[in-house]
């Protein structure tokens, strides 16, 4: 369904790039852009701890096929990095009735203290509707303004990822397994073959599966004429992921009490939805195409 999608947006995406040329009499405009701001990944990381706070830089090109002086249509192609983290301070996580090698049960309590780095780039092809005050002037033979007033676009981005990877570092605290064993009333803390005592210098990194995600993005600013060809955007935008993007769980938290899993500690996991959200400021600099104007020719005088 998604490649489907993916396939009649890039088609939706060169028709409009396309109508210009035959719609000789409507303007349109060729634009390069870049932006940054802040982003936000939603999803779960260990208990009570559901985001990522970083931020966001973006860049490419677009074109808005025009068709009507204050409406358009924008599709373009850009690319987009974000890079969020989350300081996680100590945590202490308490298993309850568990069983060891040997039969005897035994209460887990494991501490813990980390940060997570995740960094994702995506390939957006956006496709917007657009309105601004004027699209040019008015009438060819009236004078340029130099504040044009102001636009807003929005619609839909499909968001497909090219580029992303993980990093947890144990900065202050290294994880720890200490086990209390009821039936002695006594504690266990150095056992390492049984996945117990103190692991220093946990730091491990990866990549994740994601999938392709829908964005709704929106944008609104001003805009100025620098010259006869020339306008400036500057405005503020905010996209919202609408689907899921995380196709994959990563090692569940709970896994720390298999000592298989315990070589490399991987307390962390995702949960089976994670959304993407941005906002931050753009700019713009768009050239404009003069409609081609009419030429008339008085071939004579009609007698009558």
């Amino acid at each position: 369904m998604e490649r489907i999608l993916i396939k009649y947006t890039v088609l939706l995406l060169l028709a409009v790039m396309s109508m210009n040329i035959s719609a000789q009499n409507s303007p349109g405009e060729f634009s390069i852009h870049a932006g940054g701001g802040l982003s936000h990944i939603r999803y779960q990381l260990a208990p009570d701890v559901h985001s990522l706070n970083g931020f966001a830089v973006n860049f490419g090109i677009g074109y808005t096929y025009f068709f009507h002086r204050n409406w358009g249509i924008y599709a373009g192609a850009n690319q987009s990095f974000y890079k969020a983290q989350r300081y996680i301070d100590r945590q202490k996580v308490f298993t309850p009735a568990l069983i060891d090698a040997n039969g005897y049960g035994f209460d887990l309590h494991t501490t813990f203290d980390y940060r997570e780095i995740h960094q994702i780039a995506y390939l957006h092809i956006p496709v917007m509707l657009r309105f601004q005050q004027k699209q040019a002037r008015e009438h060819w033979s009236q004078k340029y303004k130099r504040n044009q007033g102001f636009y807003a676009m929005g619609g839909i981005k499909v968001s497909i990822p090219f580029a992303n990877k993980y990093e947890y570092v144990s900065d202050m605290i290294a994880p720890s397994n200490v086990a209390y064993y009821p039936e002695f009333d006594n504690w266990a803390a150095t056992q390492k073959f049984a996945g117990l005592g103190v692991f220093d210098d946990k730091s491990f990194g990866g990549k994740f599966e994601l999938d392709t995600s829908f964005i709704l993005a929106l944008e609104g600013g001003r805009k100025w004429r620098l010259n006869d060809k020339l306008l400036l955007y500057a405005g503020a935008y905010f996209d919202f992921g609408l689907n899921n993007a995380a196709n994959a769980n990563r090692t569940p938290l709970r896994n720390h009490i298999a000592v298989e899993h315990l070589t490399d500690f991987k307390l962390l996991e995702f949960s089976n939805r994670m959304n993407l959200i941005s906002a931050g400021v753009i700019l713009r600099l768009a050239f404009f195409r003069e409609p081609q104007r009419g030429v008339c020719r008085n071939i004579g005088k009609n007698k009558f």
